[in-house]
């Protein structure tokens, strides 16, 4: 878990890149509250800070915490893979000068935000494959 002084990143975002549609469907077995008919809509965005730290930014709770985040350059896809075995894919393909930030990145922090504030936080390893492959580093 992130600490608090590591989260306050958000006054100091320098860019926000949403990473999907305004609001992605979360998948019924990622839910925190399994009990709900219908899966929350969640918004979902890539933010870099003026230190170069790269966050993705959430605004629903995830039923398991999240492990790893892997990228595919060939793509320049995400996905993110919790605990629990479950993967959650990211739709949405990186631009240029985002994926030079992430073809070079070790580490990403996946925070879930509540009124603009930092609620929940992890920091993950952010693992590279192409063509299927993990990528040594």
């Amino acid at each position: 878990m992130v600490s608090w002084a590591d989260a306050l990143f958000l006054s100091h975002v320098h860019c926000m890149i949403p990473v999907g549609p305004a609001e992605v469907a979360l998948p019924n077995d990622l839910l925190e509250d399994k009990g709900q008919k219908q899966a929350p809509m969640m918004n979902i965005g890539l933010s870099i800070n003026a230190r170069g730290k790269v966050y993705l930014l959430h605004d629903q709770p995830f039923a398991s915490p999240p492990l790893w985040v892997i990228y595919d350059i060939h793509q320049r896809r995400m996905k993110i893979i919790f605990d629990n075995s479950q993967e959650y894919p990211i739709h949405w393909q990186a631009p240029d000068d985002a994926h030079q930030i992430l073809v070079n990145l070790k580490k990403i922090l996946i925070v879930r935000v509540l009124d603009k504030k930092p609620v929940e936080g992890f920091e993950t390893s952010f693992i590279k494959c192409s063509h299927g492959r993990y990528i040594d580093e």
